[in-house]
């Protein structure tokens, strides 16, 4: 179960040990139908608040009241239990105020008897005041508890960090950031505790938990309320769809709760409590069911409490929460890297940058691979956890983390934050006394932010034959911009072809969609260094009988590039690419695959001679043209040329004499055609064993002729 509450402890162990014994005593006899006694109600609302259920002590210490009015001592109690609600908090002041009149030292918190409240009821005062933005009043009432303790006492150090965070609270609600924040309403949350938000790249799924009523178990855990379970919504039109369970695969009978989300919304972490030790499992989605959870090893899991997960958008870096030993606190961030076979290295720490000697909970890596979202107990805080977030650099590390700011990070806990991929607007869970129940999930609209850059690239790749059997798709993204990264394989949803690839800006990508080993499309991608926020969009698909053009056995593989495309620029400043559209200039890209050693381009070539009636076009308008040439090949030795390089750099120059040769043709002047070639070597290394898989190296083998 996650715990998503602050407890105060208020009651000996000695005392839930006398309680139990008790109530062991009353089970063995006959059930009395006479109203219970003023002790039996005490014992029973002890016996709850003991064990932290404080909604269930609050009503008999209600009775208990009416019966002794002015019992310092249940006033006290009655305070603690609306302290520790959800909603109600504001409700505990008049009883607090009424119990630290009648305080005493010699306080008996086992006596029915009692009608004294305790020093530390101070305590609870000043963080009624604190929980309900009353910061002066939290700050005089934190400092008359601290003047009533010895010096030395062991509260005196929590106090004076209550006192801090009071200041700070009242630093950071002097100037709030500016933003909106929208409940996101009745089909998402319910009448009970809705909390955990996680969504993928595009914000088309909602992924959370709640522990409403209705779902896969009916029974109630010790503290009265349902079980977790984990819940599913689908945006459409800027509209979500009713949350429905996500499913029996995933929901048990016990608690289970979603805490990560892979960008592509394909993969999920899944918190569960595994009596006690607390675990993450994973869970795939294929086709339009979700596999059944499986345990990460133990490079993540220890024998200590893991909790939440955040995976980076390529997959390749697992952050997440562990208490276990060596930390700097009771729960610190980590990270695991995969290896090049698949497994996770072992776990780092992040650090003391971080990481506190308090506890940190919740981290989220953004698409972008060096934004880190977190929450905290430990760094400047407005009361309890807040929200923080730091920035990975080049050398590997962190930025001092800087709190989010108030009205998101609140006098409360603030844990689960999700920011959207541009940055414009956040999800998280948080109290809402004017909401739908006990916690809402809502939005957090930023007038005012700082675009991240991410492009994300998405769409819908046929995934099935003529007959609707999927087939085995792939898009793999190779870097150019780094050569001794292994390329990055992606696969569509089984059923839908749905797909979201996050890009880094300042590279260059090569990626190749393809369908039962045969290339479908290839495309050349580069983002700029400054670039901002923006979609591309893309549908990948030719009928199952014209695959026959990609079979390894083909002497040459047909010429393919990604059709022309249209930029469109929307009223929130996304740029998106549709199927019919490529660049913001509207030229398509010419790309010719060669078999081994070959370099020339066919001029006859229906997309050559679209690219060069394009490209004439741009010329003669504007009276300048920037083409941007590459030559590739792949890493099967060749004796002609001496190296693949050589070789790559001959088929941009013979594209380049080619170019220039047919726009003399067409009586164009070639003065202010600047062009710029670049050389590539890619793919995997040769091997015997992979002599003869042909489309292994052939889809290497290529020139592209861009404009830029």
């Amino acid at each position: 179960m996650i715990k998503i509450g602050k407890y105060v402890a208020i009651v000996s162990s000695v005392f839930l040990i006398t309680i139990l014994t008790v109530k062991s005593q009353e089970a063995t006899q006959e059930k009395s139908t006479s109203p219970k006694s003023f002790k039996e109600l005490f014992t029973e609302a002890g016996y709850h608040l003991e064990i932290q259920n404080y909604h269930l002590a609050l009503p008999p210490y209600l009775i208990l009241d009416s019966i002794d009015p002015g019992n310092a001592n249940l006033a006290y109690r009655i305070g603690l239990c609306y302290l520790n609600s959800d909603n109600n908090k504001d409700k505990a002041i008049p009883f607090l105020e009424e119990a630290v009149k009648q305080t005493a030292k010699g306080y008996d918190d086992l006596a029915p008897t009692e009608r004294n409240a305790p020093l530390k009821t101070y305590y609870a005062l000043a963080s009624a005041y604190h929980l309900t933005y009353q910061i002066d009043s939290a700050i005089s009432t934190f400092k008359k508890y601290q003047s009533l303790l010895h010096s030395k006492h062991f509260m005196q150090e929590s106090v004076s960090r209550q006192i801090e965070m009071c200041v700070y609270a009242k630093l950071q609600m002097s100037s709030p950031i500016n933003v909106d924040i929208i409940n996101l309403g009745e089909t998402i949350n319910s009448e009970y505790s809705d909390f955990c938000p996680i969504i993928n790249a595009d914000e088309t799924i909602l992924i959370f938990t709640s522990r409403r009523e209705g779902g896969t178990s009916s029974k109630t855990d010790i503290d009265g309320r349902f079980f977790e379970d984990i819940y599913i919504s689908y945006q459409d039109m800027g509209s979500w769809s009713n949350a429905v369970g996500i499913g029996t695969t995933i929901n048990t009978m016990d608690h289970d709760a979603a805490v990560g989300l892979s960008a592509d919304g394909q993969r999920m972490f899944i918190y569960k409590d595994d009596d006690g030790d607390g675990n993450i499992y994973q869970s795939y989605l294929v086709g339009d069911t979700w596999t059944v959870p499986e345990i990460l090893s133990n490079s993540i899991n220890s024998p200590g409490w893991e909790t939440h997960a955040s995976v980076s958008s390529d997959g390749n870096i697992l952050y997440f929460v562990s208490d276990r030993e060596g930390g700097y606190g009771g729960r610190d961030i980590y990270r695991c890297k995969k290896l090049p076979n698949g497994e996770w290295a072992k776990a780092e720490n992040l650090g003391d940058k971080i990481n506190t000697a308090d506890d940190e909970d919740a981290p989220y890596i953004h698409p972008n691979g060096t934004l880190l979202f977190f929450s905290s107990l430990g760094h400047n805080s407005m009361g309890g956890y807040d929200i923080f977030f730091s920035e990975l650099l080049e050398d590997d590390t962190w930025i001092d983390p800087m709190n989010i700011g108030y009205p998101i990070n609140t006098t409360h806990d603030d844990i689960f934050y999700i920011p959207s991929s541009d940055g414009k607007r956040a999800y998280y869970s948080s109290i809402d006394t004017s909401g739908y129940g006990e916690h809402d999930i809502h939005m957090a609209v930023f007038k005012d932010y700082e675009e991240i850059a991410v492009t994300v690239l998405k769409g819908i790749m046929l995934v099935t034959d003529i007959e609707g059997v999927s087939m085995d798709a792939n898009i793999t993204v190779y870097d150019n911009s780094d050569m001794d990264s292994p390329p990055k394989i992606f696969k569509p949803n089984s059923i839908t072809g749905k797909y979201i690839i996050v890009l880094a800006p300042d590279r260059d990508y090569t990626i190749f969609y393809s369908v039962e080993d045969s290339i479908l499309q290839t495309e050349h991608i580069f983002i700029p260094e400054e670039s901002a926020y923006q979609e591309i969009e893309r549908t990948i698909g030719l009928k199952p009988f014209e695959l026959s053009g990609f079979t390894f056995n083909d002497p040459s593989p047909p010429e393919e590039s990604i059709p022309p495309v249209k930029a469109e620029v929307h009223e929130d400043e996304k740029v998106k690419e549709t199927a019919d559209s490529y660049t913001s200039k509207g030229v398509a890209p010419y790309q010719r695959f060669f078999n081994y050693n070959i370099k020339t381009i066919d001029r006859s070539a229906k997309k050559y001679q679209d690219f060069l009636t394009s490209a004439s076009i741009i010329i003669r308008k504007n009276g300048t043209l920037n083409i941007f040439i590459v030559g590739s090949a792949s890493r099967v030795p060749t004796q002609k040329y001496g190296s693949n390089q050589t070789l790559a750099l001959k088929r941009a120059e013979s594209a380049k004499e080619t170019l220039l040769t047919s726009f003399k043709e067409l009586k164009i002047e070639t003065e202010n055609i600047h062009i710029e070639m670049k050389g590539l070597v890619q793919g995997p290394e040769y091997e015997d064993a992979a002599a003869n898989n042909r489309l292994l190296f052939e889809k290497f083998q290529y020139v592209e002729l861009r404009v830029n």
